[in-house]
């Protein structure tokens, strides 16, 4: 069987180490603390499939075997071989922490042989391994290093760990695994943070969105345009004078020539009975024509009014009782002094 590094053989001859492991099983069976017949059964036979795959140098399953061993029948003889296959997969902080334990189980019942030649081991690993000091921000999380479970967060004191590239990890239920590579050297002591990140806080629920009515379209204030000027009802009143001015034109020559033939036919004022029908239409016509220049002058002045007051008023009317030079326009009339 090869060795690492001088190491010793494991178990020198395999078959006195099973004589004396046979009868560790059989001690324990008959301890303080019963063991059931088939778990000494089984533990034997996974010791003896242990030391076969040892002898064949398939390290890793030599010590899953030595491990089951030692589960089903915790025997402090069975911690050395299981320290030495961690040797052989070079997973030398195991190893020490193995023998370390195999002596301190086995105390004086282990032969002197058997004792000088693991404290020569332990003292060839201590020159093998480092320590990791581990800090994670949640507390109760498993730390393993290269899948070796060392403790729960927060470890108490730094991790014993081989040299070279190691793997890191914490473990905690419902969060994924964090971890980290660090390189160990020998004696070193390497700070490792394995931080989780940060649960979320719980997002409230979408608000309901109410639905959005049709659009109307909004109203805008328009700024009042300037009124236009409107002069149609001055025109109006300046047509009306113009009309009176006419007829009372006709009229008033009508009565002057009625009044020139009166005057041929009467002596004073007397005048024959056949000048009854002149004096009559001088009299008619005359009314007439007072009443069309009346007309004249009122549409005069109201035309006036409205014209000067049409760029005040955008509709044309003036307020109610508004007062203009001489004139008062008020509600159903239009008064005035002149």
């Amino acid at each position: 069987m090869k060795s690492i590094s001088g190491w010793p053989r494991l178990c020198g001859a395999s078959a006195i180490a099973l004589v004396v492991f046979s009868t560790a099983f059989r001690a324990a069976a008959q301890g303080p603390a019963p063991v059931p017949g088939g778990a000494e059964s089984d533990a034997r036979t996974h010791f003896d499939r242990g030391v076969t795959f040892y002898n064949e140098s398939d390290y890793p399953a030599a010590l899953v075997e030595f491990k089951r061993a030692y589960s089903l029948v915790p025997t402090w003889q069975v911690l050395f071989n299981i320290g030495q296959s961690y040797f052989q997969v070079r997973n030398y902080a195991q190893a020490l922490l193995t023998l370390s334990r195999f002596i301190e189980e086995g105390q004086d019942r282990i032969p002197e042989a058997r004792r000088a030649t693991v404290e020569v081991e332990r003292a060839d690993l201590a020159n093998r391994v480092g320590h990791a000091t581990i800090r994670s921000n949640r507390a109760g999380a498993t730390v393993t290093v290269d899948d070796e479970e060392v403790g729960l967060t927060p470890l108490r004191e730094p991790a014993l760990v081989s040299v070279g590239m190691r793997k890191v990890k914490a473990v905690i239920p419902g969060a994924p695994p964090v971890e980290a590579e660090v390189s160990v050297s020998a004696g070193d002591t390497v700070d490792v943070h394995l931080d989780f990140p940060e649960p979320q806080s719980a997002s409230p629920p979408p608000a309901l969105v109410p639905a959005v009515p049709p659009r109307v379209a909004a109203r805008t204030t328009q700024p009042p345009s300037a009124p236009s000027v409107n002069r149609a009802p001055a025109l109006i009143a300046f047509g009306v004078a113009a009309a009176g001015a006419a007829v009372g034109a006709v009229f008033g020559g009508m009565v002057l020539r009625d009044k020139s033939r009166l005057e041929g036919e009467c002596a004073g004022k007397a005048c024959s009975p056949g000048s009854q029908p002149d004096i009559d239409a001088v009299s008619r016509d005359g009314v007439f024509s007072t009443v069309a220049f009346g007309a004249t002058a009122v549409g005069v002045v109201v035309g006036t009014v409205l014209w000067i007051t049409a760029g005040h008023a955008g509709s044309g009317e003036l307020a109610p009782g508004a007062q203009v030079g001489p004139l008062r326009i008020g509600p159903g009339l239009v008064g005035g002094s002149f």
